[in-house]
């Protein structure tokens, strides 16, 4: 039970932050919110470390945690920089598609397997995005010109922060 108030918290927080993060992005500079985000993460994290009960960090969960932060960063500033553009129809399906699709094609590479429905999902989630990306009165080209390149990076940049997070392992606690 505690998995999946931890889970629905997560994603929760998750949606408020892009929301928030999509709206202050078209009254201020992209890098300027991103910053922001990057520095309540690590209060946040800060909080977490001080709790009684947090192990010892070990190198290479600090730096699969290194990784990680880049790819935060790197995700945020490139979806936040989407938003702003104004391309949100574009830029988050790809970022979300991007970020659960890589570590997905990662994990087949290194030898895991999924099963048939994990999958299809997949497959179906690439003309989920051109569905979801087409405004009215634009074709597939002008849709998918505003913000590819952005949520491309954003979903990148977010994959690279689960990949990060999921080689650490579980015995790292909130360290990476």
């Amino acid at each position: 039970m505690t998995a999946v108030l931890l889970a629905l918290a997560s994603a929760l927080a998750y949606g408020v932050s892009d929301f928030l993060g999509g709206v202050l992005s078209r009254r201020l500079h992209f890098a300027l919110v991103g910053c922001a985000a990057q520095v309540a993460a690590v209060a946040c994290t800060a909080a977490l470390l001080a709790l009684p009960g947090t192990p010892a960090p070990r190198t290479g969960d600090l730096l699969w945690g290194a990784a990680a932060g880049v790819g935060s960063a790197v995700g945020s500033l490139a979806l936040y920089r989407g938003l702003a553009r104004g391309a949100m129809n574009v830029v988050a399906p790809l970022s979300a598609v991007g970020s659960a699709a890589l570590p997905v094609l990662l994990g087949l590479a290194l030898g895991e397997r999924l099963p048939a429905a994990a999958l299809v999902g997949v497959v179906l989630a690439l003309p989920a995005i051109w569905l979801v990306s087409r405004s009215a009165g634009t074709g597939p080209a002008e849709a998918a010109g505003r913000g590819l390149g952005d949520g491309l990076l954003a979903g990148a940049g977010f994959a690279l922060l689960f990949i990060g997070l999921e080689r650490a392992g579980d015995g790292s606690g909130w360290w990476p």
